[in-house]
């Protein structure tokens, strides 16, 4: 199959040349739309289609790496319309492109993500570590910094790194002082650890997942020849973690919340779109993916969902059993869009309007505390749930573990394990139906 490439207009002119985005759809056939980022011949790597390592041209990494992030949406776009069946020509590619340059901009909008990077690497020197991370997240929004894979960063990656900034601006203010590379070492990370548990009063996986976020984004400090690690703090450095208790819905509370009376429009959306997370396996974010296109029929008739799982590169399948099907023929293979937290926040009213209400242990860490409080079951349900329930309802049906985690996209059985959930009781009813645990 084809890939995306660029070139320049004329490779013998002295003048800075425009950087040309193309794509060959056939022999004449071809995509060719202006990158509006320009270079001197000189420095360009025709063989590479990148701007060569020369210290003429400062800003060079950028722009690569910006290269390197259109290339791979590109193909990654005409790789999955061609896995979706739908129609790639030059109209339809050319719009993706100009969509993801923002072309139709206005003129004052137009102002590249590159030059403005530009002004930033001459005029501003970072000093500190939240300067750092701001710029850090900045790149990551643009597109000027891409994942270790090669692809754009995601929202979720984004609004964790905020999440980010925000506790390391408040932990600063705790200090009284804004924290210099020079400033970062064992002693800091003892203290900003002790923040978070007993002045934020984080659950310990909270602290662990702060701890593991900083961890990442101190390594790029070192790439960045920003810090260096003198004390040896990233060796040494634990990151928090503990086993939770989390909840799964058998398919007996499935039914219930399936045939529950009473609801508005709005809640029986929010029921539908749950169920079918419940039904598949999928993540929250790929429930609205499913559509008829993404309906596969096996040799020997056997319905299935095929979705491309971006975490692992590959396509996740799922079983279309009659309960998911009803609810996808009921929207007619299109199903609504709602945000996150509001599903979070009504699935929890529908499940206690369904009556699942059984009493359960949640034992986490908080503040440093070990506690165990009672609550009833449907205060702890979220999407997340939905995964949960359809792994563990599977397992406990005898299907084999490889097979279960083709739908949730695991790739390893220790992951995926995490996922199952059962208690005692349910323990021992597999152990007498002799069911391999």
């Amino acid at each position: 199959m084809a890939s995306a490439f660029f070139l320049l207009r004329d490779y013998k002119s002295p003048n800075p040349q425009i950087i040309f985005v193309a794509y060959c759809l056939g022999r004449k056939s071809e995509v060719r739309i202006s990158t509006r980022v320009k270079v001197i011949a000189k420095n360009w790597d025709k063989k590479r289609s990148r701007i060569k390592n020369v210290i003429d041209v400062p800003n060079r990494h950028h722009i690569n790496d910006f290269l390197s992030d259109l290339e791979s949406f590109i193909n990654n776009w005409v790789n999955q319309s061609f896995i979706e069946r739908k129609t790639i020509d030059k109209s339809s590619l050319s719009e993706a492109i100009k969509n993801r340059l923002n072309i139709k901009s206005s003129k004052a909008q137009l102002k590249s993500e590159i030059e403005r990077q530009v002004v930033r690497d001459k005029n501003i020197k970072i000093e500190y570590f939240s300067e750092f991370l701001d710029s850090y997240i900045k790149d990551c929004e643009s597109g000027l910094r891409l994942s270790n894979q090669g692809k754009m960063v995601s929202h979720g990656t984004i609004k964790n790194y905020k999440l980010s900034l925000s506790n390391l601006n408040d932990f600063q203010k705790h200090l009284g002082f804004k924290i210099r590379f020079e400033d970062i070492n064992q002693t800091l990370w003892k203290k900003y650890t002790k923040y978070l548990t007993v002045n934020k009063k984080y659950r310990l996986n909270t602290v662990g997942a702060f701890q593991k976020r900083m961890i990442t984004l101190l390594k790029e400090t070192i790439k960045a020849k920003l810090w260096h690690d003198s004390d040896g703090l990233l060796e040494i450095s634990k990151v928090f973690k503990e086993e939770v208790t989390d909840v799964y819905l058998n398919k007996k509370e499935l039914l219930r919340i399936q045939l529950l009376q009473g609801l508005n429009d709005r809640e029986k959306i929010i029921r539908d779109l749950f169920l079918i997370g419940c039904y598949s396996g999928f993540r929250v974010s790929d429930w609205i993916k499913i559509n008829d296109k993404a309906i596969r029929t096996t040799g020997q008739g056997n319905e299935y969902i095929e979705l491309i799982n971006p975490k692992a590169s590959k396509a996740s399948t799922s079983p279309l059993i009659p309960e998911a099907k009803a609810i996808l023929e009921k929207y007619s293979y299109n199903l609504p869009k709602i945000p996150d937290q509001e599903i979070n926040r009504s699935i929890k009213d529908i499940c206690r309007l369904a009556e699942i209400n059984e009493n359960v242990t949640i034992i986490s860490t908080i503040a440093g505390e070990r506690k165990s409080t009672v609550v009833e079951k449907w205060t702890q349900v979220s999407t997340h749930t939905a995964r949960r329930s359809f792994a563990t309802n599977m397992y406990r049906d005898g299907v084999d573990i490889r097979i279960i985690m083709k739908a949730t996209g695991h790739t390893t059985e220790k992951t995926f394990l995490v996922y199952l959930k059962l208690d005692n009781s349910e323990f021992m009813d597999m152990l007498a139906d002799n069911r391999k645990i």
